[in-house]
């Protein structure tokens, strides 16, 4: 019998990834772009870093409670469904609500509630339709980050283009109208006549005339509700793709797993049946997992690969506003362009090659860009963002791609929902840490201390899956096996 040939994803696994591509957009521009771009408007970048770094390990918190139910769990789809709902709903209050508690708390929430979605949920989905294809598939699917990022700059545009001129000339007016308001108000608008807009907004947003004018703050709102507005819709539409299109399993929607088509819809729905009773049965226990030194190497790659790309772009305004000669949005750019060509040869490799391999030459990038960061020249800055920029988008696609490469289908949830908290745990007070290198009593102190950490940090990451052995992983997945009764075989053999 001839057999058909993979080709493609199926119509139902480009809507899985087009799925998982706009939830990454909604997590990254619902949490970062606050932090990035919109600080200065909500107490400043190291209150908003604070507040995504505890709230970061709450998520964490909820993520290690749920991981047990979760590795179990049969509504995987239904679980993410609630959560990009809960998301969406807590997105309207960062677009609309004004500065102050109540702010704080939605924005506080959906760092917790977005990760759930866009990285724990969605990932297990992506296992759970692609096991083998994984690599390519999630490398298509975070070129969601490099162009999140990358719209970085037109969404900065968006807010100070209207909001600047807006601020300026209300205070402006209000010296003209009245003189007294110069000596509150003239030294406010003297840190706008150095330079440092951010600065600027941070003096006057925590004013008492900003308090009192209702007009301007409403001047400001809706400028930051209007650039919100394209990604909010998107994010509602990936929402809708997903409730319609995916299901838990390519299998109950006559899809085939890692769109194979070389066997019968009944054979497939069979294993899916198995692999479903395997997975209530894993012998990989937490605490057989939490003994394997690779679960351990490749958790802490992962971190150390997302510590560095989160935090440096959670501060990029700051680091590329200190060369006058360069260009935000042109930067940002780049970083976008090189992103995706990063993310999708990163995730070939990862096909290719095998993970291991994948991720030390992304751990190589780290460290080239760590050592570029660190020459105070423009240009040198701009290739450093650039190299960091190609590993970002594989550094989310590789916590689903190790977890489904060196373990069996049916244990790949039990390693991923206990990798992808620790591994958050590790990433998550890297904006709070990266804005305490860069910000100091007197304001921005250079970004030597920020670029020193992503070099050491491509040092630990290459050192660890330069240990990393898949065999050893084999091994034990023998010996849990052969005590539990199971049969032994050579599935785990020859993992790259």
């Amino acid at each position: 019998m001839e057999q058909n040939k993979v080709r493609g994803f199926g119509f139902r696994g480009w809507m899985l990834i087009i799925y998982q591509a706009i939830a990454y957009i909604t997590f990254q521009s619902f949490t970062q772009y606050p932090l990035n771009i919109l600080a200065p408007f909500y107490g400043g970048s190291q209150k908003v870093a604070n507040i995504y770094s505890i709230c970061a390990v709450v998520g964490i918190l909820v993520q290690i409670v749920l991981a047990g139910v979760v590795a179990k769990m049969k509504k995987i789809k239904l679980f993410g469904a609630i959560l990009g709902a809960i998301t969406l709903l807590l997105a309207l209050g960062v677009m609309l609500l004004p500065a102050g508690g109540a702010w704080d708390a939605c924005y506080a929430v959906i760092n917790v509630v977005s990760v759930l979605y866009a990285t724990f949920a969605l990932g297990i989905l992506v296992g759970q339709w692609f096991p083998t294809r994984k690599g390519i598939v999630m490398g298509i699917a975070t070129l969601a980050f490099p162009i999140a990022n990358g719209l970085l700059g037109p969404f900065a545009s968006a807010v100070f283009g209207k909001s600047i001129p807006a601020l300026a000339g209300a205070v402006g007016g209000a010296i003209a109208q009245d003189g007294a308001l110069a000596g509150v108000l003239g030294p406010i608008m003297g840190i706008l006549d150095s330079g440092d807009s951010n600065g600027f907004i941070s003096a006057l947003v925590g004013s008492d005339f900003y308090a009192t004018n209702a007009a301007l703050r409403g001047v400001v709102s809706s400028t930051i509700a209007g650039a919100f507005l394209p990604f909010f819709i998107v994010s509602v539409v990936g929402w809708i793709i997903g409730l319609v299109f995916i299901k838990d399993y390519p299998e109950e929607c006559g899809a085939f797993r890692d769109n194979d088509k070389n066997m019968t819809p009944e054979v497939a729905k069979a294993i899916m049946e198995q692999e479903i009773e395997n997975k209530r049965t894993s012998v990989w226990t937490y605490l057989h997992t939490i003994k394997c030194k690779e679960f351990w190497f490749g958790t802490i790659c992962v971190a150390l690969l997302l510590s560095c790309s989160i935090g440096l772009m959670s501060q990029s305004n700051a680091i590329i506003s200190a060369y006058p000669e360069l260009n935000y949005t042109t930067v940002m750019a780049l970083v976008m362009i090189f992103g995706c060509i990063g993310s999708f040869v990163l995730g070939i490799l990862d096909q290719k090659l095998g993970t291991r391999k994948a991720m030390i030459i992304s751990a190589c990038l780290m460290i080239i860009g760590g050592i570029l960061g660190l020459i105070n020249n423009g240009t040198a800055l701009m290739i450093a963002m650039i190299f960091v920029a190609m590993f970002m988008g594989a550094s989310s696609n590789f916590g689903v791609s190790h977890a489904a490469q060196y373990w069996r289908r049916e244990d790949f949830s039990r390693i991923f929902t206990l990798s992808s908290p620790i591994g958050s745990a590790i990433s998550s007070a890297s904006p709070a840490l990266i804005a305490a290198l860069l910000f100091g009593a007197t304001g921005y102190k250079g970004h030597s201390g920020a670029f020193t950490f992503v070099a050491v940090s491509g040092v630990v990451a290459l050192v660890v899956m330069l240990l990393h052995k898949p065999s050893h992983i084999k091994e034990m997945d023998d010996r849990y096996r052969a005590a539990a009764g199971k049969p032994l075989d050579d599935e785990l053999v020859g993992r790259k």
